[in-house]
């Protein structure tokens, strides 16, 4: 089950740079 929390983990930082992402993207449109 090591494995599964690190991948959970993962999951969570691929999201917040998911969404600092779309922010990013949407500041710059909206410029």
């Amino acid at each position: 089950n090591r494995a599964n929390k690190y991948s959970a983990e993962e999951l969570l930082m691929m999201r917040t740079q998911d969404m600092g992402y779309v922010l990013q993207k949407s500041q710059s449109e909206k410029k």
